[in-house]
């Protein structure tokens, strides 16, 4: 919802305004969010951006956890090209090089889609591609970026290879278990951060501070 933060009010004109289009298209975006669970309509109140819930953060990553693996796996066993290895870790490389918080959420979700979309489970697809996952897990994402520590950094980082290791090698069981517990290791760190913290509202263009290791 761009920068738009829980609990804020959704007026649409002061949305057409902004975007410079009449009050129907808003309208009907409003729709189409409060459809995907990403707004939601209070009497008397009006429109407002709604807060992810503990209970669905856990849920989201245990549709990740599970699905993510299986598609992880499928890849592996269709053993991909030279091409398809070389963008997998070109997303890694972004992540570690990223400057920015939007290059770092970024080349996270580069990483994740390109093993989901290559896999050719289009359901499975389907489903991690849905407005709610994918913006709670940005939402996430930014706070777990906040607050990250470098040995958790470097673990994701690792973890990462790992994963591009065993689709390049073929190992589908190795491979469905290392992005299990990848997912696994991002729900616990979220699990460290306190299931009632507010999510900071960041500038994208935040500077990420690293640990300089060079």
């Amino acid at each position: 919802l761009g920068r738009l933060v829980p609990g804020e009010r959704l007026e649409t004109d002061r949305l057409a305004e902004m975007k410079k289009v009449s009050r129907t298209p808003v309208r009907e975006a409003l729709r189409q969010l409060a459809h995907d669970g990403l707004i939601e309509t209070i009497p008397n109140q009006g429109a407002r951006v709604r807060k992810t819930t503990w209970d669905e953060i856990v849920e989201i990553y245990e549709i990740r956890e599970s699905l993510e693996a299986i598609a992880a796996r499928r890849l592996a066993e269709l053993r991909p090209g030279r091409e398809l290895i070389d963008s997998i870790l070109e997303a890694c490389d972004r992540r570690h090089q990223a400057k920015t918080l939007i290059d770092l959420e970024l080349a996270d979700l580069q990483f994740h889609r390109t093993i989901v979309r290559a896999s050719g489970k289009k359901l499975i697809s389907s489903i991690l591609e849905s407005r709610f996952i994918l913006v709670s897990a940005f939402r996430l994402s930014r706070q777990m970026i906040a607050r990250r520590i470098p040995e958790h950094d470097k673990r994701v980082d690792n973890e990462h290879e790992q994963i591009v290791a065993a689709i390049e090698a073929g190992d589908a069981d190795l491979t469905f278990q290392i992005m299990r517990a990848h997912i696994q290791h991002a729900m616990e760190y979220i699990r460290q951060m306190g299931s009632e913290e507010k999510i900071p509202d960041l500038t994208m263009n935040q500077p990420v501070i690293r640990e300089i290791t060079d």
